[in-house]
C-alpha cells in the first residue's frame, strides 16, 4: 500500500523495495517457479484397464488441495524425451456416460482412445470437473442450455474445462508427474496456453 492506502503499483513498488533493499518477485516468476519445482498432485491407484480397444495402464491423480482425481490412461511406454502424443479431455457425464446426442463429448473421447490403441505410446488425461461448479445439474436442468457446460455436437467441438488456465495448469502438473517432459498435445480443438 501507498502512504495514503491506495493499492502500489509496480512503480511504486519497485521504489520501495529500492529504499529498503528489498528483492522484487513478480507473480508470473513465482507460478514459474513453482510450477517447476513443487507437484500437487500424487498418483493414489494405478491397474490395467482391459478396454474394448486393448488393454490399457490407467493411473487415478488426486489434486492434493482440492482432492479432485483425474485419470491418465497409457498406452505403450512414455519416453521422457520423446515428444509423446496427449490427449486431454475433461469429463462430461451427460456425453461421457449418457452419451447425450446434445454434444459431442462421449463421441469424441471413444474416438481417442481407439487412435491410442493403433498407435505405440499416447496419454489421455480425463479431467474430473468435481468441484467446478459444472455437476450434473448444470445440463440436465430444464431452464439451461447444455451449451453452457459442453459445446453443441459439431465435429471438433468439446467440453471447454481444458481451455481454462486451471485446466492447462492442472495438466501440465500431472503430465510431469507421469515423468514426460516433451509432449504432442492431439486436439481439433484450438487451445490458447499461456506459460
Amino acid at each position: 500500500m501507498n502512504d495514503d492506502g491506495t493499492m502500489a503499483y509496480v512503480p511504486q513498488l519497485m521504489a520501495f523495495a529500492q529504499r529498503f533493499e528489498l528483492n522484487v518477485v513478480s507473480i508470473q516468476e513465482l507460478i514459474r517457479y513453482r510450477s517447476r519445482h513443487e507437484s500437487v498432485v500424487r498418483v493414489v491407484a494405478e491397474t490395467c484397464l482391459p478396454l474394448p480397444f486393448g488393454d490399457f495402464r490407467a493411473l487415478v491423480l488426486e489434486h492434493e488441495i482440492n482432492k479432485a482425481q483425474h485419470v491418465a490412461l497409457i498406452r505403450g511406454a512414455i519416453t521422457p524425451v520423446y515428444p509423446t502424443p496427449v490427449y486431454i479431455h475433461s469429463s462430461c457425464d451427460v456425453g461421457d456416460v449418457f452419451g447425450s446426442l446434445l454434444c459431442g463429448c462421449g463421441e469424441q473421447l471413444r474416438r481417442a482412445i481407439r487412435m491410442m490403441a493403433e498407435t505405440r505410446s499416447d496419454v489421455l488425461l480425463y479431467l474430473s470437473q468435481a468441484g467446478s461448479g459444472s455437476g450434473l445439474a448444470a445440463p440436465i436442468h430444464p431452464d439451461s442450455r447444455l451449451g453452457a457446460v459442453c459445446q453443441p455436437a459439431q465435429p471438433n467441438r468439446a467440453c471447454n474445462a481444458r481451455q481454462s488456465p486451471c485446466g492447462c495448469g492442472i495438466s501440465a502438473q500431472l503430465l510431469t508427474s507421469l515423468g514426460m517432459q516433451e509432449v504432442r498435445l492431439m486436439t481439433n480443438t484450438p487451445i490458447r496456453w499461456r506459460g
